[in-house]
């Protein structure tokens, strides 16, 4: 009887322990992914600053504009905003805060008066968007539960476009103006000055936006009748970003 009674604790304590150790398991691999999100965060952070000093740098070097100082510390300082926002993981305020300033340099009339200057910064913008645009797609992701770090790793592996390539066709995409190009053009095709009056752009900053969406192939242009179009290309990528769009809810 003694015997059946010590066997019987012997496997209570057993299960006991082996659920024990499965939460500890969990509670690492938490703590794993929680700390690599937030070292991922730190490096977007500082590769943001480093992205704002040498756009800005670029962007006033050549320009003889006499408000190129005090522009560039208002941009210098919103975006840090926005990377302060980043680190409180605000989405909506860090992107919302980019988008005006993004909006304020493209409206007419615009405080700009070198559009070289001008593009170089929107520039900037974009490249810290993307950063903050690219955390915020793979947080969700790194923290969910349920999948082993294994896993997660074989994923990682599969054969599948270079970085490089990723980055080649998803940079001319990450902006609101280029987006609502696309979407006009794949409704109709339009002149330049169409496009112009219907985003209430300056013409300089319209040829930026359109001259990237031109490179990746997602335009072209009907030189006889001056009017540009949305290819096959682009008309896959906007279905993929509707498609993405759908899969992070």
């Amino acid at each position: 009887m003694i015997e059946k009674e010590l066997m019987s604790e012997l496997r209570s304590l057993r299960s006991d322990i082996g659920e024990y150790n499965d939460r500890m398991i969990h509670l690492r691999l938490e703590d794993f992914k929680s700390a690599f999100v937030a070292q991922m965060r730190d490096i977007l952070a500082e590769e943001g600053r480093r992205t704002i000093g040498s756009g800005l740098s670029q962007a006033g070097k050549d320009s003889g504009c006499n408000l190129k100082t005090a522009c560039h510390e208002e941009i210098r300082s919103k975006i840090e905003e926005a990377i302060e926002m980043l680190k409180r993981e605000d989405q909506k305020g860090a992107l919302g805060l980019l988008n005006r300033i993004e909006t304020t340099i493209c409206s007419d009339p615009s405080p700009c008066l070198d559009s070289d200057c001008s593009d170089k910064a929107l520039e900037t913008i974009h490249e810290v968007k993307a950063l903050l645009s690219a955390y915020f797609t793979l947080r969700p992701k790194l923290l969910e539960g349920g999948e082993s770090v294994a896993h997660a790793n074989n994923v990682a592996l599969e054969a599948g476009p270079s970085s490089q390539d990723v980055e080649r066709a998803i940079a001319p995409l990450s902006n609101s103006w280029r987006i609502t190009i696309l979407r006009m053009l794949g409704q109709n095709e339009h002149t330049m000055s169409e496009i112009g009056r219907a985003l209430n752009m300056k013409t300089g900053h319209l040829q930026f936006h359109m001259r990237a969406l031109k490179e990746a192939g997602y335009i072209a242009s009907d030189r006889r009748r001056k009017t540009y179009s949305i290819t096959e290309r682009g008309e896959r990528a906007m279905r993929g970003l509707a498609e993405l769009m759908a899969s992070l809810g």
